[in-house]
């Protein structure tokens, strides 16, 4: 088999360990849909990947309806977010030592099947003991809140934290769209007064503001 066939047959294996548990399959994205919220995995392959090798990691999150679109309203809702517009995002490898970005290759050169049976129990590893436990702390938006409340103050000491999205500059931003959506529109003013006062994208933010105050009208 090539380097991309062999890939697919991983992205097969991954969907075997997932769709059992409520996700489905886009290509190499799987998604989680729950009332609130998305469960969102990818299989992200590196750009330079070629005919001999082929590089791929994990970058997993929660997804919110709507927090993506009203901070970005000239944009679509994507149909299988990336870290781009994840709500939560994180990339494997940073939840355990050495607590660095955890990446596979499929190689040309490998020695079949013995290779690609090596990979898959690594990521049957890295699914189950961490992707998933991860996802499984958020089930409704008021978990969103809590964990990015949670890692405002926290983030430091989290191996790994500073890896998480969103970053701190955007943090704010988004609490305030996802308190919008509980209809806390005090908490959700508090967020953006701090967003206006950290003056990294100010214009943005008081447009975003416009736009939630009109939608609450």
């Amino acid at each position: 088999m090539t380097v991309r066939e062999r890939f697919n047959e991983i992205v097969r294996f991954v969907a075997s360990v997932l769709t059992p548990l409520g996700f489905r399959r886009q290509r190499q994205c799987f998604h989680r849909n729950l009332p609130q919220l998305w469960h969102i995995v990818r299989l992200m392959r590196s750009p330079w990947n070629d005919a001999s090798e082929c590089k791929f990691w994990i970058e997993f999150g929660v997804y919110v309806p709507k927090v993506f679109a009203l901070i970005h309203p000239d944009l679509k809702e994507p149909a299988c977010p990336n870290g781009m517009n994840l709500t939560v995002s994180w990339r494997a490898g940073f939840q355990h030592p050495p607590f660095l970005q955890k990446s596979w290759r499929i190689l040309a050169t490998d020695t079949l099947p013995d290779a690609d049976l090596a990979i898959q129990e690594s990521l049957s590893v890295e699914l189950r003991e961490y992707v998933l436990p991860f996802l499984e702390r958020f089930r409704v938006r008021r978990d969103v809140i809590e964990f990015l409340e949670w890692l405002r103050e926290h983030r430091a000491e989290v191996p790994g934290g500073f890896h998480i999205g969103p970053s701190n500059v955007w943090l704010t931003v988004y609490l305030a769209v996802l308190y919008w959506l509980e209809g806390e529109w005090k908490a959700c003013c508090r967020e953006l007064e701090v967003a206006v006062q950290n003056g990294w994208m100010y214009e943005r933010v008081v447009q975003l503001w416009e736009r939630l105050v009109n939608a609450r009208a």
